[in-house]
This record gives structure tokens, C-alpha cells and sequence, in this order.
């Protein structure tokens, strides 16, 4: 692994064990509720982050592909459950994913790292290990989401 890749290798690694944590117990009629008209459902931020390593996978260049297209993007509010796939889904899902995502990030050259992102966000290097970075403070984020969601669904914290 690339030495620049440690730490945020390990914050990706706890990441992945903190998603199973912060989505266990959370019961089926919950996982769509979104406790405001403003906030997003445990569902969706859950699906959201499935598809953020989706899009980290294949910056490094592995062949992956959400199976969800955009229904998680950005933007995108569940407003018809229906189609949305259940918590299980996507818990499976991220175990596949969060595999092949940290495979990538143990093999990835210097020079994979330092090529023009896709995409890049403000105050980043314009890097994919910018890039990457950005996305580790991004899944971060929305785990302290989930975790104050379970709060205001009346569930146990899972961490903190």
C-alpha cells in the first residue's frame, strides 16, 4: 500500500465496521421513515454511502457498477419507497463492495493516486487520493447521520 493510503485505508476499514454497527436492529417499518420533510430515511443514507464506494472502486480503476444506478446520487430523495431496495440488501451489498474497494486501495499505484479525478470537491487536492480522501470524511459524516437518526428514532446509540 502507498504510504499516503495508511490512515485513510484504516478510517475506510472502521468505516465498514461502523455501517454494520449503526444499521444493526433498526426495524423494517423504520428503515423509510424519514423523521422530517428535510431529512433523509436510514435507508437512503445508507444506500447513499453503498454508493459512494462504488464510485471510490472504480476511480481505482476495478470494473464496478452500483446496482442501484442513481437512485442514491446526491440530490435524490426517497420519495417512492417502493423502489428501494431493503436494509439487508444494501448490508449485502456493502460487504462486496467495501472488499473489492479495499483491495483497491492495498493496490493502488503512486500513479494511479496522482491522476485527475473524475470529479473533484473545493479545498481538496486535485488528486484521486484527493479524492478519496474527500470520500472518507464524506462516509464518515453521514455515519454520525445514521447514528442521530437511530436517536431520533427512539433506538439505542450504536457507538459513541
Amino acid at each position: 500500500m502507498q504510504e499516503s493510503m495508511t490512515a485513510i485505508s484504516e478510517l475506510f476499514k472502521l468505516n465498514t465496521n461502523l455501517f454494520e454497527t449503526v444499521l444493526e436492529g433498526v426495524p423494517g417499518d423504520l428503515q423509510y421513515t424519514r423523521p422530517t420533510d428535510k431529512a433523509n430515511s436510514v435507508n437512503w443514507v445508507a444506500g447513499h454511502l453503498a454508493r459512494y464506494r462504488f464510485a471510490l472502486t472504480a476511480m481505482l480503476g476495478l470494473e464496478v457498477e452500483s446496482p442501484w444506478g442513481d437512485l442514491y446520487r446526491k440530490g435524490t430523495g426517497a420519495e417512492d419507497t417502493t423502489e428501494y431496495p431493503s436494509l439487508d440488501e444494501i448490508k449485502a451489498v456493502w460487504k462486496e463492495i467495501s472488499a473489492r474497494m479495499l483491495k483497491g486501495l492495498e493496490e493502488a499505484t503512486e500513479d494511479q493516486l496522482t491522476k485527475e479525478p473524475p470529479w473533484t470537491k473545493p479545498g481538496m487536492e486535485n488528486t484521486i487520493r484527493g479524492t478519496i480522501t474527500f470520500l472518507a470524511f464524506h462516509e464518515s459524516y453521514h455515519l454520525g447521520q445514521l447514528g442521530y437518526l437511530r436517536k431520533l428514532h427512539g433506538l439505542e446509540r450504536a457507538f459513541g
